[in-house]
């Protein structure tokens, strides 16, 4: 979080811990990508970005919500979360 406070998340793992690195690696990378892509710093405007998922990125955040907070409820129909 933007102000230094800590949140923890669960989410799945691989078994095998190389594997597990290059999954998150490349999973992140690209979420990474894809938000500078945004064009958030040279910008003449200002943008929000929001990112639906329970992986922490090495990007600076300013607020956090559940599934709840954000007006969705859990659907089992869509899966686990789902908007």
């Amino acid at each position: 979080m933007r102000e230094r406070s800590e949140r923890r998340v669960t989410g799945r793992i691989h078994p095998d811990r190389r594997v597990q690195a290059v999954v998150e690696q490349v999973r992140e990378a690209e979420m990474v990508q894809a938000v500078d892509r945004l064009r958030l710093i040279h910008s003449p405007r200002e943008k929000t970005v929001v990112i639906l998922c329970n992986i922490p990125l090495d990007l600076p955040v300013d607020e956090l919500v559940t599934v709840a907070g954000a007006g969705g409820r859990r659907s089992s129909r869509r899966g686990p979360g789902a908007l």
